[in-house]
């Protein structure tokens, strides 16, 4: 009787120990663990797990770890320990052992989906995404989960496969159509891959969901932005900006927006808060050299410019905007150089082979001024007409350079017939 009355007890203890972790009241749940061992001299396994889940959500990994590695010492055939074990060793970035110790939990019969997502994971972390993306997706053919969905996605994109992310991105939307996690990710990867109309929709659903998804309203607000309405895309900012004060990402939007309204000072301030918050990041970097450009402060253009292609040897608009920061600078060879190396990364940009044309115009090398200006129109000749009229500055360059180019011309031949003339003036110069 006593045994009996013992076991109903503990039901119901762990009872109340579900629902107070369910309900995310994890102070409580740790207290009760804390009395019911005060009480009986012991904890049980389940007591022992949620405290160790508890430490996990905390981001308290380390002391999950610690926790699940006593249980599993003291029942050393519990398979949910083990496979919790195994969890925070992926976590930690101890694949390796992860793996070992998921094997051992496989020849206990345990072959769940859970297994398999954690498997996945430590095989991304090891680079190994094929492997990875195979574990999830065998664990999707066991259950189709929130969980594998998400590493899936992710998975994808890391190999380049948008098709696939966005695929996969879909249907975990089909899982859990109010998600707003889910809507928030397959609406990014829809705008990464060119589809923004749809990408914009599926944000503005997430944001229905969530209006305060920082991730939706990041995304929800480039989009705005690239669109130039800026003082929308700002105020969309400041919401999420009271609860990520200290998100790189959104400094640096925020900063291109001031950019776009030419408030280059709030821009300087926002991208430079950006760069300290992320120094690293080769983007900020490119966005502060091309706001000092504009505000005529070459030198320290050149210098962020230069830090973002350390950062990033492959970004050829940083290679070109350089190429310009030297050419004011009066630094042709370098200006050259630079330029030369954007075009051997990116040789259709049409816009590098204007202001490339400008750059030599201006130094007096006009016939390889004319070279690229012939560059330039075949390029520009490509794109769509709406392409073409986005940008009318680009196009009143073209028609300065090509003018000054045939003034040039003309001024040639007449020295030609009458050597005596004044050839002193070369032609007006041009701002790339």
């Amino acid at each position: 009787m006593a045994s009996a009355s013992s076991s109903t007890s503990r039901v119901r203890i762990n009872h109340r120990l579900h629902s107070l972790y369910v309900r995310r009241e994890w102070d409580e749940c740790a207290a009760l663990v804390a009395a019911e061992e005060r009480e009986t001299g012991g904890r049980s396994a389940y007591a022992t797990e949620l405290l160790g889940l508890i430490e996990r959500h905390r981001g308290n990994v380390g002391g999950s770890l610690d926790l699940f590695e006593g249980a599993l010492a003291e029942w050393p055939q519990d398979v949910g320990a083990m496979k919790q074990v195994a969890r925070n060793l992926a976590l930690l970035g101890r694949a390796r052992e992860a793996l070992s110790l998921l094997g051992e939990v496989q020849k206990l019969g345990e072959d769940s989906w859970e297994v398999w997502v954690t498997k996945g994971q430590c095989f991304r972390s090891l680079g190994k995404l094929e492997e990875a993306a195979e574990c999830l997706v065998h664990s999707l053919v066991l259950q189709r989960s929130e969980k594998a969905y998400a590493e899936l996605c992710e998975v994808k994109e890391a190999m380049g496969d948008l098709v696939g992310a966005v695929a996969a991105a879909g249907e975990a939307t089909e899982l859990t159509p109010e998600n707003a996690d889910a809507l928030t990710t397959l609406g990014l990867l829809l705008l990464k891959s060119g589809d923004t109309p749809k990408g914009f929709t599926n944000l503005g659903w997430a944001l229905a969901l969530d209006p305060r998804n920082f991730r939706a309203i990041l995304g929800a607000g480039s989009v705005i932005q690239d669109a130039g309405d800026f003082d929308v895309a700002l105020i969309k900012y400041r919401v999420a900006a009271v609860a990520h004060p200290h998100s790189p990402e959104l400094w640096n939007n925020v900063g291109m927006c001031f950019f776009g309204k030419e408030r280059f000072i709030a821009s300087i301030s926002c991208l430079k808060r950006a760069r300290e918050l992320a120094p690293f990041e080769a983007k900020i970097c490119y966005n502060l050299g091309i706001t000092y450009l504009r505000t005529g402060q070459h030198a320290s253009a050149f210098h962020h410019l230069g830090a973002a292609v350390s950062l990033d040897p492959e970004m050829a608009p940083a290679y070109a905007y350089m190429g310009v920061a030297l050419a004011r600078m009066d630094d042709l060879e370098n200006a050259i150089s630079a330029y030369e190396r954007s075009l051997e990364l990116d040789g259709s940009d049409a816009i590098v082979h204007l202001n490339f044309g400008i750059t030599l115009f201006n130094f007096g090398e006009f016939q390889a001024a004319q070279g690229h200006l012939a560059y330039f129109e075949d390029l520009w000749e490509l794109l769509d007409e709406e392409a073409r009229a986005d940008d009318p500055e680009v196009q009143e360059q073209h028609a300065a350079l090509s003018q000054a180019l045939e003034d040039h011309a003309g001024l040639t031949r007449d020295m030609r017939r009458r050597p005596s003339a004044d050839a002193d003036d070369d032609g007006a110069g041009i701002g790339a």
